[in-house]
C-alpha cells in the first residue's frame, strides 16, 4: 500500500496524508494491520459460473463470525498485485479472486446491531403492506 501511495502521491508515513484525503487513512490502517489478522479467508471461485456463490458464502461467513464476536471485513486486492498473489498461493489462472476477508477479535466492543423493524422493510403482497409475521 505504501509503495503505491509513495509513487502516486509522495506519501511515506501517516502524517503525510492530508485531512481532505481522510478516506486513505482507513485504507492505510487496514493495509498496515491486515498482516496481524489471525485468519484471512480468500474467497475464490472455480469455473464455470461458481462466482454467483461467492458473495452469499462470504456474507454468511461474516454473519456467523459476528454472531461469535469475531470481526470481519471484505477487502479486495489492487490489480497491480494480482499476479504476485496468484503466484504466492499457486492459484490456477482460471480461478477468480473475489474477496480477502480478515477475521479476528476486535480491540473494542462491537457497536449495537441496530436494524429497522421488519414491518418497515419487508412487504407482503403489495408495497407498504407489512407481512403478517412482522
Amino acid at each position: 500500500w505504501w509503495a503505491k501511495r509513495r509513487d502516486e502521491k509522495g506519501w511515506t508515513r501517516p502524517e503525510d496524508i492530508p485531512p481532505e484525503e481522510r478516506n486513505y487513512r482507513s485504507a492505510m490502517v487496514l493495509a498496515d494491520e491486515m498482516k496481524d489478522a489471525p485468519c484471512v479467508v480468500l474467497a475464490l471461485a472455480l469455473p464455470p459460473g461458481w462466482a454467483n456463490s461467492v458473495i452469499p458464502a462470504a456474507q454468511n461467513l461474516m454473519l456467523a463470525a459476528r454472531a461469535l464476536g469475531i470481526g470481519s471485513l471484505p477487502t479486495t486486492l489492487h490489480p497491480h498485485v494480482m499476479e504476485r498473489f496468484y503466484a504466492l498461493f499457486g492459484i490456477p489462472k482460471e480461478v477468480s479472486f473475489h474477496f480477502s476477508i480478515p477475521l479476528g477479535y476486535p480491540r473494542g466492543q462491537f457497536g449495537p446491531n441496530v436494524r429497522r423493524p421488519t414491518a418497515e422493510t419487508t412487504f407482503f403482497q403489495g408495497w407498504g403492506a407489512p407481512p403478517p409475521w412482522a
